[in-house]
């Protein structure tokens, strides 16, 4: 057995631990009550940008921007790794579809912004968990330094 399955095998999977060249964050249930980790990317866009261009720029990464409870997660996961701003969520606010909602990476907060607006964008993946044996699957893809 190498050192680095015997370091895999004892890995915890915990927030902030790189998984599948993703950084993961945390188990959540979606609405159908089905469980899925939650991986924030670590790809950035350039600049920022208006939220059909940040939609635009993580599907081609075929990922997603996080709703705000994943981006509440993200902040209490990973606030000192993040970019100190406001992010897109992928949610319009369901009073004026000419908005969307943001998370705040500096205190959490979520508010809404005009969707013209240049915001900050993080991407996300959701991996299905469909059995405890796909979270053992997730922990042994746990990335080890060497």
């Amino acid at each position: 057995m190498s050192a680095a399955s015997s370091q895999r095998q004892g890995a915890l999977l915990v927030p902030g631990v790189r998984v599948q060249g993703a950084t993961y964050i945390g188990i959540c249930t979606a609405s159908d009550g089905s469980l899925y980790a939650l991986l924030k990317l670590d790809d950035k866009p350039a600049k920022r940008l208006p939220w059909t261009e940040a939609m635009a720029w993580a599907k081609g990464l075929n990922a997603d921007h996080p709703t705000r409870p994943e981006a509440a997660l993200i902040f209490a996961m990973l606030k000192d790794k993040l970019d100190s701003a406001w992010h897109w969520t992928n949610e319009t606010c369901s009073w004026d579809a000419s908005y969307a909602w943001i998370c705040h990476f500096v205190h959490g907060d979520t508010y809404s912004n005009h969707k013209s607006y240049d915001g900050a964008a993080v991407a996300v993946r959701r991996l299905p968990l469909q059995s405890f044996n796909s979270l053992l699957e997730l922990a042994q893809s746990i990335e080890v330094a060497a």
